[in-house]
């Protein structure tokens, strides 16, 4: 049978189609179906590929082949021979054979070449052959099996040809050409166990027996037991080729001539000839190999074409990922950035307006604000005055200890209406204040003093380890010394300050100095809350910046952007401090036309009054005229008797109502300069900024910022040449095999906001103040 007769009209076309789907690169992404030649060194590799193409591959002893060949062949109708060699990996370097001698001399060339010294390379030299002369057929020969080094080799080449061996024989598609020599032992072959390892049933695996004329004499019936299957049977069986000897090619035997050698020799053979002549011959092995890769690949179509589906939808989606390519020109790149730039500046006005994120969490800042700054008020009405009373315990000890006035109430008497509470002040202990322990001195001894209710209103005072009981007349106690009063404070500072005014004339100058010692109170809670505005700030300008720029994968662009919002809220948060120095300056220096504070000055004197009168009228006997007369005498003649406590009082009582005003004043003030002056500001910062630093660019500068990251840009080139390769060979499954391999396409589309509270923030803010 002529191999004319082998092919049918289907043959061609897939061989052809896998040839194809192979230049195009698509063994990256999946198995293609492949004659694989692989043996020991020296084993005839090379004399059967080129019994098989015609081609004088490289000969010799050692490792003469460095690197793997594919060999790709079309039979035409014509007689005409064209060939060309070159890289399978650099379309580039492919160059046209004149003649078969001229490849062998190009397969030298290109294996030194990339070779470049060393004994081994990975990279496949790639033959293309059309001829009448030549089979349908696409095979690769491997180097061969290396198993020690030796000398000019280098180290490491066992392990490399190894790995490379490997990585061909272990693909389901890889039919295995194992070529074995017929004068060694069957049971010795390495590279049948290689491929019962990754091909145990066999079903891929197909022996071939070369150099029968040199199996020793008496030996060829071992040999034919393995050719008929008997001994170390393959699936697939083996065939048996003899290529010319050494002595025939010195003698210039051709190709065609060996043939006819071939076929008389394994006629006239008294043991090989009882054989299958289907067995024997390179032509017999060429009718069997474009068989089996024709059934090989009808097989894994269905399976190559769902994984390249596959692959395809996953490059897809990678790509999408990866967006599309940066902008060609500069206008282009600035239209871009103008968008992504808008869609920043949207986000950060929205999270200052009316509603946004930033404005409800200073809103929720703020009564927190407003407390602290209430719980700056001076003692105004002295309930942290401090004094020392005296009392008698039951055994006639005298005791005294200290308690501040807010824990004691004094005994209305008339004839202390009108006068602070001072020496001579009966008080009694707050109920609420008890139970209460503290230091006191029991005729001159110091000693602890534990005093709690006791039943029926009386007090238990504890000393040491005794309880003494008090009867409810005996609850009263009597102040023998004043420790320290907020009005002695200020009376002090009238003094100091007297000059030349008349008493009675209130010193502005002391108002003033004491406004500005309680306005100071107030720039650690101004500190905090200035701070924690501007974190949040920072903290949602980088949360918008991060959404922004994560659907940008021009890294300048994003940088150019942040720079451009740092840099506002930098100016902003730098300018802060001194607009708020602005707001206490101005708090230092008291005025107010604010109603509210003479209405509370007026209320203050007469609740005092009122406290007084009420006080002295507390008995419930009846009063008559003379009584009430008396009482109110002594009223009056008490608050004119010491005119440096009324005037420290009434000093005390305008501060009193001007803290109230001035306090609401400054809490709304700073609120409003954190609004105004900082929030908002930050968005005419940031809008400036990024026509500084983006829209407004150079056109070179604006291209710059679209340069896109290198190892970004290398993947986008590699996902793109996947896909390309992928999209071509889905198509060639189309125009090959028609609606039943038709391209399916599958379109893919596509924290909380804190407040950050760093006390060193806050220790520095305050310092700039």
């Amino acid at each position: 049978m002529s191999l004319d007769e082998i092919f049918s009209k289907e043959s061609r076309p897939v061989i052809d189609f896998i040839d194809r789907l192979r230049s195009l690169g698509i063994e990256k992404e999946a198995a293609i179906p492949q004659i694989a030649v692989v043996g020991d060194q020296s084993s005839g590799k090379s004399s059967v590929l080129e019994a098989i193409s015609g081609i004088p591959f490289p000969r010799g002893k050692g490792l003469v082949t460095r690197c793997a060949t594919r060999l790709c062949m079309t039979q035409t109708s014509d007689r005409d021979w064209t060939a060309s060699i070159g890289l399978a990996d650099d379309p580039d370097s492919k160059v046209v054979a004149e003649s078969p001698d001229s490849l062998g001399e190009e397969i030298n060339r290109l294996t030194e070449e990339i070779c470049e010294g060393r004994t081994f390379s990975e990279r496949v030299i790639e033959i293309t052959i059309r001829s009448s002369s030549v089979p349908d057929l696409t095979v690769i020969d491997l180097p061969g099996i290396v198993r020690t080094n030796t000398k000019g080799q280098q180290k490491g080449v066992v392990d490399d040809v190894n790995n490379l061996l490997q990585s061909y024989l272990e693909p389901e598609r890889t039919i295995i050409l194992a070529v074995i020599p017929s004068n060694q032992d069957i049971a010795t072959i390495d590279i049948l166990e290689r491929a019962e390892k990754v091909d145990p049933t066999g079903h891929r695996t197909v022996g071939v027996l070369t150099k029968p004329d040199l199996i020793d004499e008496g030996a060829e019936e071992e040999v034919l037991k393995v050719l008929l299957n008997e001994r170390k049977p393959l699936k697939l069986g083996y065939f048996m080729v003899k290529n010319r000897s050494q002595k025939q090619l010195d003698d210039g035997l051709t190709l065609n001539d060996a043939q006819e050698d071939e076929k008389r020799y394994f006629q006239s053979h008294s043991v090989f000839r009882r054989a299958n002549h289907d067995q024997l011959g390179v032509e017999s092995l060429t009718m069997m190999l474009t068989k089996l890769l024709v059934q090989h690949i009808r097989k894994a179509l269905p399976d190559l074409l769902c994984e390249l589906r596959k692959a395809y939808d996953e490059a897809k989606v990678e790509l999408q990922k990866l967006g599309a390519a940066p902008p060609a020109t500069s206008s282009d790149c600035r239209e871009m950035a103008a968008g992504i730039v808008r869609s920043t500046l949207d986000m950060v006005s929205k999270c200052t307006d009316d509603n946004g994120t930033l404005i409800n969490q200073m809103k929720a800042k703020f009564p927190e604000f407003a407390k602290e700054v209430r719980m700056t008020k001076p003692d105004f009405e002295g309930l942290n005055d401090v004094f020392v009373v005296k009392c008698v315990l039951a055994d006639k000890k005298k005791c005294t200890f200290e308690l501040p006035r807010k824990h004691l109430t004094e005994v209305a008497t008339d004839s202390r209406i009108g006068k602070p509470m001072g020496v001579g002040s009966d008080v009694w202990i707050q109920k609420n204040a008890l139970p209460i322990s503290l230091k006191c001195r029991v005729d001159k001894i110091e000693t602890n003093l534990d005093i709690k209710n006791g039943t029926n209103g009386s007090l238990i005072f504890g000393v040491g380890s005794k309880e003494t009981h008090y009867e409810p007349q005996y609850r009263y106690f009597t102040i023998c010394e004043v420790k320290n009063r907020y009005i002695d404070e200020v009376i002090k500072l009238i003094a100091e300050d007297r000059g030349r005014p008349l008493r009675g004339f209130h010193s502005f100058k002391v108002f003033t100095k004491i406004v500005g010692s309680f306005v100071d109170l107030w720039k650690p809670c101004t500190s905090r809350i200035c701070v924690i505005v501007a974190n949040s700030s920072k903290t949602k300008m980088r949360r918008i910046w991060r959404d922004t720029s994560s659907g940008s994968r021009f890294a300048q662009l994003n940088d150019a952007i942040f720079r451009a919002l740092t840099e506002a809220l930098t100016k902003c948060r730098e300018e802060l401090p001194e607009k708020a120095s602005g707001v206490f300056v101005k708090e230092a220096n008291p005025s107010t036309t604010n109603p509210a504070y003479l209405r509370d000055l007026n209320k203050l004197k007469g609740d005092r009054f009122k406290a007084e009168i009420c006080g002295a009228f507390s008995n419930d006997s009846k009063y008559g005229g003379e009584n009430i007369k008396k009482i109110v005498t002594n009223w009056h003649d008490n608050i004119m008797s010491d005119n440096d406590e009324m005037e420290a009082q009434d000093m005390i009582d305008m501060l009193d109502s001007y803290w109230k005003v001035a306090s609401k004043r400054f809490v709304d003030n700073i609120e409003q300069l954190l609004d105004t002056d900082y929030l908002m500001q930050m968005v005419r910062r940031s809008t400036e900024l990024m026509d500084e630093h983006v829209t407004k660019l150079s056109d070179d500068d604006i291209k710059s910022l679209f340069e896109e990251d290198p190892l970004r840009k290398h993947a986008r080139n590699q996902l793109q040449a996947k896909f390309e390769r992928l999209q071509q060979a889905l198509k060639h499954f189309e125009s090959v095999f028609g609606a039943t391999f038709a391209m399916q396409e599958n379109d893919t589309r596509e924290g909380s906001d804190e407040i950050s509270d760093n006390d060193s923030d806050f220790q520095a803010f305050e310092a700039s103040l």
